[in-house]
């Protein structure tokens, strides 16, 4: 990948760089562009800059540092091409924090507009699709669960249990299960902080 990027490749990761760092704060497909490794083109996780002040991906430019050394070569910046006298990798706290209150207000949005489909209205696909959101937004962390008990989606997704189809109710049983399983859990978890 970075031989055909310092041989100036024009189909090279450096073309794509460039575009992403044209991005102007907009949001591109429902993701702020600053919340976007520039190297994996995906929302970051762990973001830290280095020395030219561009944000990355932990991993992904920790790994193209690598790179950089195994051709031989110090490492640099992927979009400046500027080589950085410090490797370091200093975490970017307000961006994480910025992206995961992004993150959780999605989640919570998404698993609001599920509740329509948690109906015996909704068709089997609509239903099922409905299922599995929740499930998921259950074991998503504590804006999923949350969610889902404020919005009083468990006793929604009991009634699904009253389903026609063997499908919808092999789901609501399959939530319910993650539920409980989350739960007891919690649980554990809260006896064990209260002995210690």
């Amino acid at each position: 990948m970075l031989d055909g990027l310092l041989a100036g490749d024009s189909d090279s990761l450096i073309f794509r760089l460039a575009v992403a760092d044209g991005l102007d704060g907009h949001e591109e497909d429902g993701a702020l562009s600053a919340f976007v490794c520039p190297i994996t083109m995906q929302v970051m996780r762990d973001p830290v800059v280095i020395e030219t002040g561009h944000a990355f991906e932990r991993e992904a430019i920790a790994r193209w540092f690598s790179e950089c050394r195994d051709l031989g070569r110090g490492p640099c910046c992927p979009i400046t091409m500027r080589e950085v006298h410090r490797a370091d990798l200093r975490p970017v706290l307000a961006l994480r924090a910025a992206i995961e209150e992004r993150t959780d207000r999605q989640q919570r949005d998404e698993l609001r507009r599920v509740c329509q489909w948690l109906t015996k209205d909704a068709t089997e696909k609509e239903a099922v699709w409905a299922l599995g959101c929740v499930a998921r937004g259950w074991s998503g962390g504590r804006v999923g669960w949350r969610t889902v008990r404020d919005e009083g989606m468990m006793p929604m997704v009991g009634g699904m249990l009253r389903s026609g189809s063997t499908m919808v109710r092999l789901k609501a049983l399959e939530a319910i299960q993650e539920f409980a399983r989350e739960t007891d859990q919690d649980r554990v978890g809260e006896r064990t902080r209260q002995r210690n």
